[in-house]
């Protein structure tokens, strides 16, 4: 039985002209994500933090990381993470 991803907590930096309604309707359609929360964390001039919350089943950190590269979001680090087997 190997272990399995189930819960991320991502700190991220975005630019301000991307939604966070695209970023959330672009995770949410990946297989491995069930459900997406995004909390702007702070804003400043051409950016946003954001807090983006992520749980399914078996979540692909590598898929993740891609889907948001498509919005120049980038990972800054991962504070939270929960795995099941």
């Amino acid at each position: 039985m190997s272990a399995r991803i189930t819960r991320l907590l991502i700190d991220a930096l975005k630019p301000r002209d991307v939604s966070v309604v695209e970023i959330a309707r672009t995770l949410i359609n990946l297989d491995s994500v069930a459900r997406v929360e995004i909390n702007v964390a702070e804003v400043d001039v051409k950016t946003e933090t954001l807090k983006i919350s992520l749980e399914g089943s078996h979540l692909d950190i590598r898929e993740i990381e891609a889907a948001l590269e498509k919005y120049a979001t980038v990972i800054r680090s991962i504070d939270f993470v929960a795995a099941e087997k």
